[in-house]
């Protein structure tokens, strides 16, 4: 997945090698689910993350799920 050091924690470096997104865009992205701020999406923001993706509360995130959840965030910036 995306925590390549295996230390249960998501970098910005991480997403940006596993994604091949830009600086910027993961920027925005650890704007809005690194919740503490450290720079790091830690496994209990990554549960608050998928919460959030599993709008229908199934334990599943399908393809709706994933792209009104995207939508949201386009919108709202949460």
């Amino acid at each position: 997945m995306y925590d390549l050091d295996g230390n249960s924690e998501v970098s910005q470096a991480e997403v940006m090698t596993k994604a091949g997104l830009t600086q910027a865009q993961v920027l925005g992205v650890f704007k809005v689910y690194d919740i503490n701020g450290d720079g790091r999406v830690d496994m209990s923001e990554l549960r608050n993350l998928f919460s959030k993706f599993d709008i229908n509360g199934d334990g599943s995130v399908s393809q709706t799920e994933y792209n009104q959840h995207a939508k949201d965030v386009q919108s709202t910036g949460k």
